[in-house]
């Protein structure tokens, strides 16, 4: 987790997140996806709940842009 936390990148108005180097075929491989999977992991392995609401700011910027 210190690592995955290591390699984001944090912004105050976006919130953490990572860059994207490619997309997959898979359905966890897309962008959302893999970003609920990486909330969901610091919440449940790490417990870093300031994280777990960083990710949630992208998610929401994300959906707020797109949609």
């Amino acid at each position: 987790m210190a690592a995955l936390k290591e390699s984001a990148i944090f912004n105050a108005e976006l919130g953490m997140y990572w860059k994207r180097q490619e997309n997959g075929w898979y359905w966890y491989q897309a962008p959302i996806e893999e970003h609920a999977l990486m909330i969901e992991a610091f919440n449940e392995v790490s417990e870093d709940i300031e994280s777990v609401d960083e990710l949630k700011v992208w998610l929401l910027k994300n959906k707020q842009t797109n949609d």
